[in-house]
């Protein structure tokens, strides 16, 4: 039986868990090593590479970790709804970043914001860590903040309001097989847990970052090709 591939398979990644261009801009905070956060999600993604079915998984880089705060816009993703309505939908993506750049770049950024655990989640898209603002008022500094950057952007992305906050550690190659099934619930199970007993932590100073693809996010432009 053929294996079933991962939603972004063809998208983001090739065949071979290779990752395909896909260019675009976004505002991040990493979580470095140094946060204990990173040692949580560094145990998470050891776990899972330690299972039988780990060639299921296409692992990012460690030093990649962080949560978006800002989707931006993507090169690939050019429709309403998703684009600027100020912006022209075939605009070259170097005068995208140029736009983003002036319309994101004078908003204040929060500093020092709180974050907590929620939960692991594993779909046919990606594996990602939930997290959420430690209490109601960094949920608020972050909201005030998205609200800005949305405003000064011309647009609000879909499900912009209910926009859940998320690390990602990994992307499906392929669904792991039903002989792996009760394999994986554990392993989720005892994250989950894991993660409930974690401590808030701290997130760096979120910034604007580049891509070409989901590898790597630069706080520097670089020229687009």
């Amino acid at each position: 039986m053929e294996a079933e591939y991962g939603l972004q398979i063809g998208v983001k990644f090739d065949l071979n868990g290779a990752p395909l261009k896909y260019p675009g801009n976004t505002v991040i905070a990493d979580v470095r090593k140094g946060n204990p956060a990173y040692a949580v999600l560094d145990q998470t993604s050891s776990r899972l590479r330690q299972t039988d079915f780990s060639d299921c998984f296409i692992f990012l880089p460690e030093d990649s970790y962080h949560v978006t705060i800002i989707r931006g816009m993507n090169d690939q993703v050019r429709k309403p709804g998703f684009w600027p309505p100020k912006l022209p939908l075939d605009t070259p993506m170097d005068q995208v970043d140029d736009y983003f750049e002036a319309a994101a770049g004078p908003v204040s950024v929060p500093e020092g914001i709180r974050m907590k655990f929620v939960r692991l989640q594993i779909n046919e898209d990606d594996v990602r860590v939930c997290v959420k603002p430690a209490d109601t008022e960094q949920e608020q500094i972050l909201k005030d903040y998205r609200s800005q950057v949305a405003h000064s952007l011309g647009f609000q992305l879909p499900g912009h309001n209910e926009y859940v906050y998320h690390i990602t550690l990994a992307y499906l190659l392929k669904l792991p097989g039903a002989e792996y099934q009760q394999e994986l619930h554990r392993i989720e199970e005892s994250i989950n847990s894991c993660l409930k007993g974690q401590d808030c932590f701290y997130l760096s100073r979120p910034y604007l970052a580049y891509y070409n693809d989901m590898m790597q996010f630069h706080p520097q432009r670089f020229p687009r090709t």
